[in-house]
């Protein structure tokens, strides 16, 4: 489930929002 939404988010030059995410 979290590759899911962290797929759409790769592209997006938000990558701080990545790890945001993770934690």
């Amino acid at each position: 489930m979290m590759p899911l939404l962290w797929v759409p988010v790769l592209p997006v030059p938000q990558q701080p929002f990545m790890p945001a995410v993770w934690a």
